[in-house]
């Protein structure tokens, strides 16, 4: 892949969890962050496959690096870079989601 075509990619964690909080409506990240860890790994199972595809998992190089980095390994498989990258999603939404209770 050319370097331009690349670009169109996030390079960082950081920037594929933004990239997919964009895309999520109000409702489901609330659902994501209300999820329990047993639940999120349930949730991968169909929603990885459109990570890996949707940031070039493999095949961003940038983007395997940084999720690499993050799991301390020096090399993994796309499956877990997109793993990397919905557990990060999963665990700012915790951080930004206030749910209240409605009486």
């Amino acid at each position: 892949m050319g370097d331009s075509y690349l670009k169109l990619f996030p390079r960082t964690v950081d920037g594929a969890v933004d990239k997919l909080l964009a895309e999520l409506s109000f409702a489901d990240r609330v659902r994501l962050a209300a999820m329990s860890e047993p639940k999120l790994a349930l949730f991968f199972k169909s929603f990885g496959p459109h990570v890996q595809m949707a940031f070039r998992l493999p095949g961003n190089d940038p983007l395997m690096q940084a999720c690499a980095d993050a799991m301390g390994q020096a090399d993994i498989s796309g499956r877990q870079a997109a793993y990397v990258i919905v557990r990060h999603l999963w665990q700012r939404l915790k951080k930004i989601t206030v749910l209240k209770v409605v009486k």
